[in-house]
């Protein structure tokens, strides 16, 4: 039953990007030259305008698996097309992901993160899936902000980029 719920879910948010894509074209062929995308007031408020206009209108967006446990020959960093990143801006998007920042024991080690690049400018969502927090840092990377991870979705995303890290892999059989 639990699988079945997951797979609706990954269902609804693979339709989802298709329509983004979709709209994205077309909008692309008619000549508009800036899409906007406008974000829920959490995520606005605590991201900041600046931070989430880069994160919305990121040209290159980048993934790195920073696992040490990763096997020969596995990818640690990969290119995102353009579906993956509009996936990847809904998942960070969620207004579930910003409402709470409740401390934890551990200290903060992302595995994966993301960079988002918009010409000279660029962010980087850092995840740490151990301790399910995640946070932003700026080019430099100092950090921020940190807030909890609410769902597995962001985990279940990485596992298919980097489908032979088997540190992502013990986390999600948890």
């Amino acid at each position: 039953m639990k699988h079945l719920g997951t797979t609706f879910i990954s269902l609804i948010i693979i339709g989802m990007t298709m329509m983004t894509s979709c709209c994205i074209h077309r909008a692309a062929d008619t000549g508009l030259k800036d899409i906007s995308a406008q974000g829920d007031s959490t995520v606005t408020e605590v991201m900041g305008d600046s931070i989430f206009s880069i994160l919305s209108s990121a040209r290159t967006t980048q993934a790195i698996d920073k696992s040490i446990s990763l096997p020969a020959g596995c990818d640690s960093v990969i290119n995102l097309k353009a579906d993956a990143t509009n996936a990847l801006r809904f998942l960070i998007g969620s207004p579930e992901n910003y409402v709470s920042d409740n401390p934890v024991y551990g200290l903060f080690n992302p595995s994966i993160i993301y960079i988002f690049r918009d010409g000279n400018r660029q962010i980087s969502a850092l995840f740490d899936f151990g301790l399910k927090k995640w946070g932003i840092a700026d080019k430099s990377g100092k950090i921020l902000f940190t807030r909890d991870l609410k769902s597995n979705e962001l985990l279940r995303f990485s596992r298919q980029l980097f489908p032979c890290d088997p540190l992502l892999e013990s986390i999600y059989k948890k």
